[in-house]
C-alpha cells in the first residue's frame, strides 16, 4: 500500500494525473499541425491520441523514467514535543521525465512516441509511424 500511495503521490507531483493535455503533432515534411490529447483515466493510467488525416491513433503513454525525487518532510514545533505544532508535506524535486507511447489506428497501423516532459506538466518529442514518416509533437497542460 505504502508503494502505490508513494507512487500516486509522484504522479500527482509529476503532473501527470491531471489532464486532458492539449497534443500538437507536425509531420517533418510539411506544415500542417494534427491535434491530440493526453488523458488518464482514474486508475491513473494515460492514454495519448492523436488525428491524422481524419484517422484516429490512440494507446497508452508510459512513464519510462525520470530525474525527479520525492520525501516525506516532517517539522515540529519548538521545543519538539507531543504538544508542539508539526507540519508534515511531500515534497518533489527534478524536472525530466521520459515517455513511452505505442498508438495504433482502427486499421492496425501504428505509431511510436518517444517523450520527454519538464514535470511540470509540458514537453515534447518525435513520433514515428509504420510508413516510415516522422513527427514532431508537443503536450501543454489545460489551458496553456
Amino acid at each position: 500500500m505504502k508503494k502505490i500511495l508513494a507512487l500516486l503521490t509522484t504522479l500527482a507531483l509529476c503532473g501527470c494525473v491531471t489532464g486532458p493535455y492539449q497534443v500538437q503533432l507536425m509531420g517533418r515534411n510539411g506544415g500542417q499541425i494534427h491535434p491530440g490529447t493526453i488523458t488518464t483515466d482514474s486508475n491513473g493510467r494515460m492514454t495519448l491520441s492523436v488525428t491524422l488525416d481524419q484517422t484516429q491513433y490512440s494507446g497508452p503513454l508510459v512513464r519510462t523514467s525520470s530525474s525527479d525525487s520525492y520525501g516525506y518532510i516532517e517539522s515540529l514545533g519548538i521545543g519538539g514535543g507531543p504538544s508542539s505544532p508539526r507540519s508534515a508535506y511531500f515534497s518533489s524535486y527534478g524536472d525530466s521525465v521520459q515517455f513511452k507511447a505505442l498508438l495504433n489506428n482502427a486499421d492496425g497501423q501504428g505509431m511510436r512516441c518517444d517523450l520527454l516532459g519538464t514535470g511540470r506538466g509540458q514537453g515534447g518529442g518525435v513520433c514515428l509511424d509504420d510508413g516510415g514518416h516522422t513527427y514532431d509533437l508537443i503536450f501543454t497542460p489545460p489551458g496553456q
